[in-house]
């Protein structure tokens, strides 16, 4: 497989970053010497997604998903200046899917979505940079705004355009296989709302038992909510408890701020204290049903419209293809090679009737001509053609031989 490497340029933002104790280890695991927080500087970026962006390209979500895979241990770049080492490394990437909702609430900016997708992916990348002199005017720049954007170097194996209807380009979309080679400061970047993440990473501090968790791998209980794998307790994104293990208390204000929070998130549906956990299981099987048909009546959508405008050329096909059929067994009948008795005519239009078209067309042109040689149109006895009749006579019988006209 061929690779063709490319250059794709990403808004990005500054924003502050906690580094934890697993992001540090995924750090060190990198580093020749041992790091500590204090050593360094990290920022989460939304690298790219698969929307159509500002030049009217995409990426597909299997190739995000390729430079999630091989982002890690790639240089950190300015102006994707390849003859220097670079400033910084990734040591991290993910993707994750959006819906367009939560993207538009994330960065602000519509995903223009291709038609019969519902999901923004997305893809994050982790940097640090060393904190020490030569690297204090980047990140100052970075922390003040200034330094805006940023460039995947990326390899695809290919870049083919996505036609509409009328064969007109719709966009242009990269494929894959394909490989994140690199990631760069620039000067402009091509996808609205690619921005800097404040979180590093997705492990969250419970707050009820001190204890990190990664919050993208357990299972939503809510938006926002999941269920600590240390101790069970429902907690946010920012490691709030909402419940408490073994809490003997019912009702307070979490159970409260809890319930609330369901009702907003699943309007009509009602929860209670007692019932919670059916109730919570009922209204996300509901809302995954619901969501799966949108899924199923989009992605099938394009099919059903393209069935519907063929549907009428097929019927007109169809009455051609079953005019030239009726057309081979009556002109062979005309040249009394079939009978002309429907039923004998039905063995010859079952095995015309499997003839490749153009076949079947020629052969109807033929025994055409075989008729008119058979049965020609002009009459066995012309009449006299003759334009001037001015002499006066009258124009003679053909029909009436001469010797009797003599004879009367």
């Amino acid at each position: 497989m061929k690779f063709k490497t490319y250059e794709k340029q990403f808004s990005i933002k500054a924003a502050g970053v906690e580094i934890t104790p697993e992001i540090l280890a995924k750090i060190n695991h990198y580093a020749v010497k041992e790091l500590t927080a204090e050593d360094v500087y990290v920022r989460k970026y939304l690298m790219a997604y698969n929307a159509v962006d500002r030049d009217n390209e995409r990426f597909t979500e299997i190739l995000l998903d390729d430079f999630a895979k091989t982002f890690p241990g790639k240089s950190f770049l300015v102006g994707h200046d390849r003859s220097a080492p670079g400033i910084g490394l990734y040591f991290a990437a993910a993707t994750e899917n959006l819906t367009p909702e939560q993207f538009k609430e994330l960065t602000g900016e519509e995903a223009p979505l291709p038609e019969g997708l519902t999901s923004v992916k997305v893809l994050y990348g982790w940097i640090y940079l060393v904190k020490a002199d030569f690297n204090e005017k980047i990140i100052a720049n970075i922390d003040a705004g200034i330094y805006r954007h940023a460039s995947i170097g990326f390899r695809a194996s290919d870049l083919k355009p996505i036609k509409g209807q009328y064969d007109n380009i719709l966009y242009w979309e990269y494929s894959s296989p394909g490989e994140a080679l690199e990631g760069s400061l620039v000067w402009l970047g091509a996808q609205p709302g690619a921005t800097a993440q404040k979180s590093a990473d997705d492990n969250v501090l419970c707050l009820n038992c001190n204890k990190f968790f990664d919050y993208s791998k357990q299972i939503e209980i809510a938006m926002g909510a999941v269920k600590c794998p240390e101790c069970f307790a429902i907690v946010n994104q920012e490691g709030e408890a909402l419940t408490e293990k073994n809490n003997s208390k019912k009702g307070g204000k979490n159970m409260e701020k809890l319930l609330k929070m369901l009702m907003k998130l699943f309007p009509g549906k009602s929860f209670t204290e007692e019932g919670l956990g059916d109730e919570i299981k009922a209204a996300l099987d509901e809302h995954v049903k619901a969501e799966s048909q949108k899924a199923v009546d989009a992605a099938s959508a394009p099919l059903n419209q393209k069935i519907a405008e063929l549907t009428p050329l097929a019927a007109d096909g169809k009455a051609y293809r079953d005019g030239m059929v009726s057309s081979y067994v009556a002109q062979k009948a005309k040249l009394e090679e079939v009978s002309e008795k429907p039923e004998d005519q039905k063995a010859l239009r079952e095995v015309v009737e499997k003839y490749p078209v153009d076949f079947l067309k020629s052969e109807v042109a033929h025994l055409q001509k075989r008729v008119e040689e058979k049965f020609p149109a002009n009459p066995q006895t012309q009449g006299d053609d003759r334009r001037d009749k001015s002499g006066g006579e009258a124009d003679k019988n053909q029909l009436i031989p001469e010797e009797e006209k003599e004879g009367k």
